[in-house]
């Protein structure tokens, strides 16, 4: 094989039955610098051509085993697509012209000048050749990068559109399909336009936007709507812009579809929610991690006088009076510090210096990650209620005192009758025994003189007679150990007095609750002594109970008042004797639970839901005023962060059982059961 000389990757395979002839033609390619091989029949070439498929067969049709289209075929049943030239003899053109057609590149027939003419139609083959495949690479490597890009494409979150110069449809993403439920096969290839498609486009210009890129604009939209086939309405941003050739030819436009309708919906929510905060009537206040204040509403400088100017960037320090405390200002940022909300009174000072009071509930801001980066405080002026509570509280309390004043005075006379007896007996004994000692008196100067007479002996016998010394002796002791005894029960219901009366607080303090129901007890005697006994059992270890203990003494008394009136109900209806009043205290892990029971007759099913309901009540016309245990209700949830059951039965009695938090981060929700 000689060398090749045309740099030509081919190797030419010479197919000729007639050896002279063969050599002739390798000689002629050799000469012009091409590899050639040979072979002398149909099944050598079909061998060699299946091992050598990139080479080049200059084929003689007729051969002795086979014709030049029965290799061709053979080939192509063993998916060998060689090229091939076809070489016939005088008038074989119909078969020259008939191997074309099967595929051959080109043909020559056997002439006089057949040889001269052989190197340039095989040269010229194996250029087509050599172009065919670089073309073919070409397109191989276009059709790459169109699957890449188009790959590219589909994976974006965006949809693409694609028209040409007259808005026909030459792109249309999956993204778009899913957009618009619309499918790409009635659009690619068709004569639709897209206003033809979805005539809104129209209504809201989007044709007209179009055109602008067409003519070599970028256009943005934002928030368009679309609506599909079954009514619903969404959102997309559009980008449009220009498709230009190599040359900077407009050549069509390339939309960039964003669907919005989520994000429009967020951005839609979140308007109303600014326009709530900015229009609630609570104050609403947002602070970073660190509390300075990022936002304030306008009821936070209607209510406090403070502009968002004067506490942007400060602490809601600025807000704070004396009256609350340290404490729980510690346990307020130890709660929503921990993720947790905080709920409860405030009592702030605003701008001008004018104290007033909050409920608030504070509420930490978390991100996707549970990490928290902000505060918010949302808050409700309670001065106006916390006035009228005041009221409410005091009046209820001064209907419970003048309802109690009756007995209370019952109960001091009665010491105080027995006092002012034996007052009055000391006062007549005392003038008789001075008048004795002064008697006596002159008989020790008569006896120092030595001269004491019968008579005077005699009237001074008298008059220790009169004056019944002995008696004298053995009652005015008795006199004035009753008499102390008077003054100490008279102390006492005064000092359970002032015990019960205790003022009012603006925090709360420790207060040891054994002492307090006693003192309220003693306060209440005269309410339940004709119709119960009272029982107590007091935990001795119970340790004091932050509380406010003004209000607390009130729903002590309040429930004490109701139990004394149930049992009474009981008696007046025959059953006769004295009830018992069972009031018990005890610690349970963080709660100071206090139980009051009684045996009266039990409370109905069908009003024990109401019971807490302001001014509701089942006593009689003057018994009652229906706001007890509605105060009682707040004073314990509200106030105390506490609880506040009953457990009743029907023919045996209530009991009602109050729980109050012996610490601050102790809280239960309040209920009835």
């Amino acid at each position: 094989m000689m060398e090749d000389k045309t740099n030509s990757p081919y190797i030419i395979l010479v197919v000729e039955d007639d050896e002279a002839l063969s050599v002739l033609i390798q000689k002629k390619l050799q000469k012009t610098g091409f590899r050639t091989e040979s072979v002398l029949n149909g099944a050598q070439a079909i061998a060699w051509a299946v091992d050598n498929p990139s080479s080049l067969m200059l084929m003689d049709y007729k051969l002795p085993d086979m014709s030049g289209k029965h290799i061709i075929e053979a080939l192509s049943d063993r998916q060998c697509n060689i090229p091939f030239i076809i070489m016939t003899g005088y008038g074989d053109e119909r078969v020259a012209v008939e191997m074309l057609k099967l595929g051959a590149k080109d043909y020559l027939v056997k002439d006089a000048g057949f040889l001269n003419l052989l190197p340039t139609v095989v040269k010229r083959v194996i250029e087509h050749l050599t172009a065919e495949k670089i073309l073919a690479e070409a397109e191989e490597r276009l059709q790459r990068d169109k699957e890449l890009y188009g790959n590219i494409i589909e994976s974006m979150s965006d949809g693409i559109l694609a028209l040409d110069r007259h808005f026909f449809f030459t792109h249309w993403s999956n993204v778009m399909e899913r957009i618009f439920k619309f499918p790409r096969e009635e659009l690619i290839g068709t004569t639709k336009r897209p206003w033809d498609v979805f005539p809104y486009l129209v209504e809201h210009g989007v044709d007209v936007m179009m055109r602008q890129a067409m003519s070599g604009e970028v256009i943005e939209q934002e928030n368009i709507p679309y609506y599909l086939s079954d009514g619903t309405r969404g959102f997309t941003s559009n980008i449009f812009l220009p498709l230009r050739t190599a040359s900077g030819k407009i050549c069509g436009i390339v939309g960039v579809v964003r669907e919005v309708t989520e994000h429009k919906k967020a951005e839609e929510q979140i308007l109303k929610l600014s326009c709530a905060v900015e229009q609630s009537p609570s104050t609403v206040i947002i602070t970073d991690t660190k509390g300075n204040i990022e936002y304030v509403n306008p009821k936070f400088t209607q209510l406090t006088g403070y502009t968002s100017e004067d506490v942007l960037g400060k602490n809601p320090r600025i807000l704070k009076s004396s009256e609350t405390s340290k404490e729980k200002y510690k346990q307020l940022w130890d709660t929503i510090k921990s993720g947790k909300v905080w709920r409860g009174e405030l009592h702030n000072r605003k701008k001008n210096g004018e104290h007033y009071w909050e409920l608030a509930s504070i509420s930490p801001i978390k991100n996707n990650k549970d990490t928290i980066t902000h505060f918010i405080a949302v808050k409700e002026d309670i001065t106006e209620r916390k006035i009228m509570e005041n009221q409410l509280v005091q009046a209820q309390k001064s209907e419970a005192i003048g309802q109690l004043a009756a007995g209370i005075a019952h109960e001091i006379n009665t010491p105080t009758q027995y006092i002012l007896s034996n007052i009055h007996f000391l006062r007549d004994s005392f003038s008789s025994i001075c008048k004795l000692l002064e008697k006596y008196s002159h008989m020790l100067e008569v006896i120092k003189a030595g001269s004491v007479t019968p008579e005077l002996l005699t009237e001074v016998e008298v008059m220790a007679k009169e004056a019944a010394v002995g008696y004298l002796i053995e009652e005015t002791p008795k006199a004035i150990e009753q008499s102390q005894e008077g003054l100490n029960r008279v102390s006492e219901i005064v000092s359970a007095m002032k015990t019960f009366s205790h003022p009012g607080n603006v925090e709360k303090i420790t207060v040891d609750i054994n002492e307090a129901i006693k003192s309220t007890i003693t306060v209440a005697r005269n309410e339940w002594k004709y119709v119960a006994d009272i029982e107590t059992y007091f935990d001795p270890n119970l340790p004091p109970v932050p509380c406010f203990p003004g209000e607390l003494n009130q729903v002590i008394l309040n429930i004490i008042i109701n139990a004394a009136h149930a049992i009474d109900e009981v008696s007046d209806k025959g059953n006769g004797g004295k009830g018992i009043i069972r009031i018990s205290t005890r610690c349970d892990r963080d709660w100071a639970e206090l139980r009051i029971s009684d045996t009266g007759a039990g409370i109905p099913e069908d009003i024990r839901s109401r019971l807490f309901d302001p001014f509701f009540t089942t006593k009689e016309v003057g018994k009652g005023t229906g706001q007890g245990l509605a105060i009682a209700h707040s004073v314990v949830v509200r106030k105390h962060n506490g609880t506040i059951t009953l457990d009743t039965e029907i023919g045996r009695g209530t009991t009602f059982i109050i729980r109050l938090p012996l610490f601050p981060n102790t809280i239960e929700k309040g209920r009835i059961s």
